[in-house]
């Protein structure tokens, strides 16, 4: 169980509409901090039931892990890669060139990208059969760990990206100190984040739904410890030192309704609600609300 919020070591927080996860018959509680508004799991998964999650080949069977996951991992990873290129510019704007690692590489993917764009890349991935398919089929220098396991020198990375990670890390704050570390001194951070229950139309339409809902726990596998906003990820980076130097929230856009075999109603009407709420987030008018559910965002130690 959690002591502290790690946003700003409240020791108070309540259960939320949003239930949480059950999951080999543990109630897993999304909570929110009383303080702060952060919201987490409560209790935390322990390491046991984490460590059969991420070496289960079964968990890159589906893009989330989920029962809503359409393709494989492996098979959809060319569908991202529009994606990818996009932050791999984005970066080029702040470091043009320079050692880059990735945590949770997965198959390497990103890493492939960016050594092509002259980056020297090195990555760490918990999965081991992850780890060995970025090895074996793209020759990436991949460790099969976590970042505990990376012991090169302090420093010595000029870019370090974390996509769709620290939500995944049951000891985050180690782990952002440990990413500290071995960051150079005018090195960069670049964070890709899921902002799942942060303020949208989506979101709002989700949360009618929990509203109603009979249960409220889902059986999807509980792998999203930390559920940041917009704004309690911005004050956990500042509050573990970091300054951030660009920040965007935006919504994503639904999966297209062609990956479905048999799209059916709920397939329809989401995709409608999310390409609404994608239009009202984007707008330019509307952007600094801080509206969506991601964020892109690079920063650097103090």
């Amino acid at each position: 169980m959690s002591k502290t919020c790690i946003v700003c070591d409240s020791i108070s927080w309540k259960n939320t509409v949003w239930g949480g996860y059950n999951f080999k018959g543990q109630n897993y509680n999304i909570v929110r901090c009383s303080k702060c508004g952060f919201m987490f799991l409560n209790p935390l998964p322990g390491k046991n039931i984490l460590d059969d999650i991420y070496k289960d080949d079964a968990y890159f069977d589906t893009y989330y892990a989920t029962s809503a996951g359409i393709k494989t991992y492996i098979d959809g990873m060319e569908d991202c890669k529009d994606k990818i290129i996009n932050i791999i510019s984005l970066i080029s704007k702040y470091k043009e060139s320079g050692t880059l690692l990735d945590i949770g590489c997965a198959a390497g993917m990103f890493l492939t990208n960016a050594k092509d764009s002259g980056y020297e890349v090195f990555g760490v991935e918990p999965n081991y059969g992850m780890a060995k398919y970025a090895k074996d089929n793209f020759g990436l220098n991949v460790i099969c760990g976590t970042t505990k396991d990376v012991t090169y020198n302090d420093g010595y990375f000029d870019i370090i990206r974390v996509g769709d990670v620290l939500e995944h890390m049951p000891e985050l704050q180690e782990d952002i100190k440990i990413i500290k570390k071995i960051l150079s001194s005018d090195g960069i951070l670049v964070i890709e984040q899921p902002l799942t229950y942060n303020k949208s139309l989506f979101n709002l339409m989700l949360k009618l739904k929990m509203l109603y809902s009979k249960n409220k726990y889902s059986i999807n596998v509980p792998t999203h410890l930390w559920e940041f906003n917009a704004v309690t990820l911005r004050r956990f980076l500042e509050k573990n030192n970091f300054k951030v130097i660009y920040y965007k929230i935006f919504e994503t856009k639904p999966k297209p309704l062609a990956i479905y075999s048999n799209p059916n109603i709920k397939n329809i009407i989401g995709s409608c609600i999310k390409n609404i709420s994608c239009f009202i987030s984007n707008n330019f008018l509307l952007s600094k609300l801080l509206i969506g559910d991601r964020a892109i965002v690079i920063c650097q130690k103090v």
